[in-house]
């Protein structure tokens, strides 16, 4: 299994923050990852509204 790992400094900017990491997850996705592991800090519960969004 290919894993894909994101780690980020987050700022006050929650919306730029999510941003930040969908791109994250899009280039993980690229490189075929089958998992991908967030940081284990907000805003990745925020990511649940735009789980659509994830190819």
């Amino acid at each position: 299994m290919k894993l894909g790992l994101i780690q980020q400094a987050n700022t006050a900017d929650s919306q730029a923050n999510i941003t930040k990491l969908l791109v994250g997850i899009r280039v993980c996705a690229a490189k075929e990852a089958q998992l991908v592991v967030l940081p284990p800090r907000p805003p990745h519960r925020c990511l649940r509204r735009h789980y659509q969004t994830i190819d």
